[in-house]
């Protein structure tokens, strides 16, 4: 397995049927990805949904409840469940580009980190705008070579937005006594294992 998608979940809107739409569109072939839907919190009648949900597709899913609602403990259980070379965060309001998977995993390799191009959208909408992260790729994807960690620093702020390999995360975890700023925290302890920042097609 190539990579393992986590995608932690709360009292899902139909947002997540768009998020799970965009995987299923990947270019990448199916069989090299798995997608780990962490329930949390809130199980009924919601789980019931995302089993229906699945079952629209035909990529690898498993689908996760924890009445422990947080989540750094979601993605923590996606973690110890994941069997990709690569782990991929993905949140359930996110949509990712045809793709994201495959443009992602051909840049990749174990000691570095391949970070996406982001874009924001609102309410659904098909308009997209820059956010911190979109205006740092565009001031250093020119330069078309990898990053240091120092000067790559605002794509370590979310776990999110990239494929981590399982040789540099080992066994680091989501604090779960953290309400904010856990993705920081997460990507600041597995930075002594990252050697550079590698950034995606624009596309992706």
């Amino acid at each position: 397995m190539k990579i393992s998608i986590i995608i932690p979940t709360y009292k899902p809107g139909p947002y997540l049927k768009d998020c799970l739409e965009s995987i299923n569109n990947q270019t990448m072939n199916k069989k090299c990805f798995e997608v780990i839907i962490v329930l949390n919190g809130v199980i009924k009648p919601y789980i019931e949904c995302i089993y229906n949900l699945t079952k629209m597709y035909d990529f690898n899913s498993v689908v996760i409840p924890t009445e422990t609602p947080g989540v750094s403990n979601a993605r923590n259980i996606g973690l110890i469940r994941a069997q990709g070379e690569y782990v991929c965060f993905i949140d359930d309001d996110d949509k990712i580009s045809p793709s994201y998977l495959e443009n992602l995993y051909y840049k990749a390799t174990p000691n570095n980190i391949v970070a996406s191009n982001v874009k924001a959208f609102y309410n659904n909408s098909n308009k997209t705008e820059n956010d911190y992260i979109a205006s740092a790729y565009e001031k250093l994807a020119h330069k078309n070579a990898p990053l240091s960690v120092l000067k790559g620093r605002k794509f370590m702020s979310s776990a999110c937005c990239k494929i981590i390999s399982q040789k540099s995360i080992q066994d680091t975890r989501f604090d779960t006594n953290l309400k904010i700023g856990e993705d920081s925290v997460f990507m600041a302890e597995i930075s002594k294992n990252v050697r550079n920042i590698i950034l995606s097609d624009k596309n992706a």
